[in-house]
């Protein structure tokens, strides 16, 4: 068994994001962009508090955008495709599917737009 710190560490990490999926899905139908965008910039705030809190340097600016742009694609983009892709599933929450499934929910909706979709495969019906 692990230690107990980063058993503690884990169980926090969980239930953050059960809070951040409840919190999520009662906003959903609010604009996405402005979902991950404010999403965004809270965690933001809040890695960098706890960086310089425990004596963390600032990096340079290059490594500041870098950062910046893998979390705006990494998760950004992310979670408004996968916001959408819920909408047109007929669904309003996080909740209500797999976080692995994010990107595959909106392939299969963008693929299958305008056209009826067999179930379980990404070809058009016939």
């Amino acid at each position: 068994m692990g230690s107990p710190v980063a058993l503690a560490a884990i169980a926090l990490a969980c239930l953050g994001w059960a809070v951040d999926n409840n919190l999520t899905r009662k906003i959903a139908l609010t604009d996405p962009v402005q979902i991950a965008a404010l999403k965004g910039a809270v965690a933001g705030v809040v890695n960098v508090a706890l960086a310089l809190s425990a004596g963390a340097s600032v990096p340079s600016a290059g490594k500041i955008g870098a950062a910046a742009l893998v979390g705006l694609v990494g998760y950004g983009a992310s979670l408004v495709l996968f916001v959408r892709a819920l909408r047109a599933a007929g669904r309003h929450g996080p909740g209500r599917t797999s976080p692995s499934r994010r990107s595959s929910a909106e392939l299969y909706r963008w693929r299958c737009s305008g056209r009826r979709c067999r179930s379980g495969s990404s070809r058009p019906a016939s």
